[in-house]
């Protein structure tokens, strides 16, 4: 099995880029950080981890 070469980014790093994407910070819990961006009559919802 080949694996591509994508790198590994840190959930700080991740969340960074998605609040650049226009996500926006809705919840910070011990397990994660929940995230949401809204796109016409939908709301997109998800949840990063960040053990940091």
């Amino acid at each position: 099995m080949r694996y591509t070469s994508i790198p590994a980014i840190t959930g700080k790093q991740l969340i960074r880029l998605l609040k650049k994407g226009g996500w926006v910070v809705r919840r910070k819990a011990r397990h994660g950080i929940s995230l949401t961006k809204s796109t016409g009559d939908r709301t997109l919802v998800t949840i990063v981890p960040d053990t940091g």
